[in-house]
């Protein structure tokens, strides 16, 4: 944690300097004095900004609201469920895209069966605005900040938010099971809940694998903390 105190002596430093760069600017009528002074005040200026910014978007990631805990997950679904049920038939219809957050969207891999490799382009091919607005639109009626995330089996992932960078963050949401024929193949990895026979589970982080809990809602439906892994 040294590193805030550190960033925020240079924030104060820079300030310091600022103005008295700025003071002497318009003290002295001294060439070429107080051209220099402005040009170290406009410098300053601008690297104070930046500064600032990113202290600002870097408190953000890690200081930001926490994701919600499986208690108010549960406490939320019965005004959101109807909201939360629109999601999980607009993905149903969105089949082909994997998820789908409020600034971007990722189609299924989509591989060529002569050539056998996955074509990017398709991965990355826009969805029509008006879609995604009505996306966004429940999105932000509901506080979800990261989108939906969907598999090969249909199980669908709501999350709501999350916490901690790369594979040492968690995010916490709504998780849709999707229930397929025992001779259905084998589509990759389902998420725990969906596996499970439990009604609750909680398994913490021990290293080696990936951290989760989850409570089950409704039918179909669990309150779900992913990671970390």
């Amino acid at each position: 944690m040294i590193l805030f105190p550190l960033v925020l002596l240079i924030l104060i430093s820079l300030i310091g300097i600022l103005l008295g760069s700025a003071i002497l600017s318009f003290a002295t009528k001294r060439q070429p004095l107080r051209r220099r002074a402005r040009i170290i005040a406009s410098v300053l200026c601008i690297a104070l900004t930046l500064l600032v910014v990113s202290v600002w978007g870097i408190g953000r990631l890690v200081f930001g609201p926490p994701p919600p805990s499986l208690t108010d997950l549960r406490g939320s679904f019965p005004k959101q469920r109807a909201d939360l049920e629109a999601l999980i038939r607009m993905s149903n219809e969105d089949k082909e895209y994997g998820r789908i957050a409020p600034d971007w969207v990722n189609r299924v891999p989509v591989v060529d069966k002569t050539s056998g490799q996955m074509d990017p382009k398709a991965m990355s091919a826009p969805m029509p605005t008006p879609r995604w607005d009505a996306y966004r639109a429940l999105f932000r009626r509901n506080d979800i900040r990261l989108g939906v995330s969907r598999n090969l089996l249909g199980d669908i992932f709501i999350m709501v938010e999350s916490e901690g960078l790369l594979n040492r963050g968690h995010a916490s949401g709504y998780l849709y099971y999707n229930p397929v024929p025992s001779t259905a193949p084998d589509l990759g990895e389902r998420f725990e809940p969906c596996t499970s026979s439990k009604d609750s589970e909680v398994h913490p982080y021990t290293g080696g694998q990936e951290g989760y809990s989850f409570q089950k809602l409704a039918d179909h439906w669990y309150a779900y903390d992913q990671g970390p892994s």
